[in-house]
């Protein structure tokens, strides 16, 4: 009688932990889906916001730095979401390999999006004179194309330091709930072994 008492006690503390584990496993499958979802919004962000510094590395890397001459200006407008936008437009001649070459640029490096900011365009426009010459850059697989103002400084980059912590801090603990997950499986696999042998004797 003690032996079945103690049997039958036994039985129901395994299906307590088990209720108990597989709501904690349930619990943690809800963790890990918020949690990819966070990793998958910071990884959008921060793959986007590397983009807009590839025009950067390409000068960097790849383009030809040499002297363009301001053939004509302009500012253009544009109807944007926020209202009006406005963009410096330059045409630019200078030399490569002895010939002249001429290009259209933007005062925003290989970017030709328009500007909200007037007035920042405007000072563009006025610090690069017709006539003039000013240092710029030049495609080397294509000529033609060239930048005269950078798009960016490098402090751009410090825009990806915020989701790049919260990506690596959501995936830290990311890979410690799938890890709890696999030993709650584990453990609930091995109950049930357990619960099953007594019934088999």
């Amino acid at each position: 009688m003690d032996f079945n008492k103690t049997l039958t006690d036994l039985k129901t503390k395994l299906t307590q932990l088990r209720s108990n584990q597989l709501a904690d496993t349930t619990w943690n499958y809800s963790v890990v889906g918020v949690q990819s979802f966070v990793l998958l919004v910071c990884f959008i962000i921060i793959v986007l916001r590397a983009i807009t510094l590839l025009p950067d590395l390409r000068v960097s890397s790849t383009f030809v730095p040499t002297q363009c001459t301001i053939v004509a200006s302009k500012m253009t407008t544009s109807d944007e979401s926020y209202g009006v936008g406005y963009r410096a437009n330059f045409y630019v001649s200078y030399l490569v390999n002895d010939a002249v070459v001429k290009s259209a640029v933007a005062a925003n490096g290989l970017d030709f999006i328009s500007n909200p900011d007037q007035s920042s365009q405007q000072l563009y426009l006025d610090q690069y004179k017709i006539g003039q010459q000013y240092p710029c850059w030049y495609s080397s697989r294509t000529s033609d194309v060239a930048v005269l103002v950078l798009r960016h400084d490098w402090s751009a980059a410090y825009a990806l330091i915020i989701p790049s912590a919260v990506f690596l801090v959501v995936l830290f603990y990311f890979v410690n709930t799938a890890r709890k997950i696999r030993k709650q499986r584990s453990s609930v696999a091995a109950g049930n072994n357990t619960e099953a042998k007594p019934g088999q004797k």
